[in-house]
């Protein structure tokens, strides 16, 4: 019998045990949180990336630059306003492909409007016109195309280029992608874990006592069905019915908590193995960060 979120909020904070035969030897039991949620989740790597705020302060940084020089061209329509840190965060169930129940039976598989969701952080370029720009105002901005404009040198890079460089000055090999990197493949690698491929055949068995034959949670997510919904057509009962069983049975077998406890552990292997990149990508953070309050007047 499938168990609703209500029912199983009461042992939320709970704890489940599994345990996992790996090749011919039984593993000991490892003690794994029952998770209706990830949304408060801290995974290792979290501690080393840039806050919402220090995010707000570097982008806001670029949009400024970016903005002094697109002005110095005679384009106008960017703004040196500053941005602030995202209050509503997009959802991090997402990434177990896990939405509230309830919102399931509303939504289906979209799990709420677009509107309900965080937007992304604006861009860099901080253009207050949204219409095409023109070659000209390109060239200038990406320092692809003319070398001069108006007589004036356009940077290497552009405008844009030049931004970037005002905010990253005294950063030697910056890999801003290291983090992104590195809880790509503790994903990738957490996805092979055992204890994965168990809950998962659990989550799979229950999906069947509810009369829907899915192997994974992904086949059900992408399954093709959904897919006219997905180009603007209709919600289906159908897709609002499987979603629904989809949340409860993860719910059940406690798939969000197993998922949780395996990428744990593979990004702590990460950052076991690359601490020394780690501590420079995070003293690069500060550098950038000193050159974008600078450049801010903080």
């Amino acid at each position: 019998m499938l168990l609703s979120s209500a029912s199983l909020a009461a042992c939320g904070a709970g704890q489940a045990t599994m345990s996992v035969q790996a090749g011919a030897e039984a593993e000991a039991s490892v003690q794994i949180p029952r998770l209706l949620t990830t949304q408060a989740t801290v995974l290792p790597l979290d501690a080393y990336k840039p806050t919402g705020e220090q995010m707000a302060d570097l982008t806001s940084a670029v949009r400024h630059s970016l903005a002094s020089c697109m002005n110095g061209f005679g384009f106008m329509n960017y703004t040196k306003k500053r941005i602030h840190s995202e209050t509503a965060p997009f959802p991090k169930d997402r990434r177990y492909l896990f939405i509230d129940p309830a919102k399931a039976a509303q939504y289906g598989y979209a799990g709420a409007p677009d509107a309900e969701l965080s937007a992304k952080p604006p861009s860099a370029s901080s253009s207050t016109n949204s219409s095409k720009i023109s070659p000209e105002e390109e060239s200038v901005y990406t320092g692809k195309g003319q070398g001069l404009y108006k007589g004036r040198q356009v940077p290497e890079g552009g405008c844009l280029g030049a931004a970037r460089q005002t905010v990253t000055r005294g950063v030697a090999a910056d890999d801003e992608w290291l983090i992104t990197q590195l809880e790509g493949q503790a994903f990738q690698r957490a996805e092979d874990d055992p204890r994965v491929a168990e809950v998962t055949a659990q989550w799979s068995a229950c999906m069947k006592r509810a009369g829907y034959d899915y192997s994974t949670p992904a086949a059900a997510w992408e399954d093709p069905q959904w897919r006219s919904r997905r180009d603007g057509g209709a919600l289906s009962d159908k897709e609002k019915a499987t979603a629904t069983a989809d949340m409860n049975c993860k719910l059940e077998v406690n798939y969000l908590g197993v998922r949780v406890a395996a990428e744990t552990e593979e990004q702590q292997r990460a950052i076991d193995a690359r601490g020394d990149d780690l501590k420079k990508f995070q003293s690069n953070l500060q550098i950038k960060l000193a050159n974008a309050r600078k450049l801010l007047g903080d």
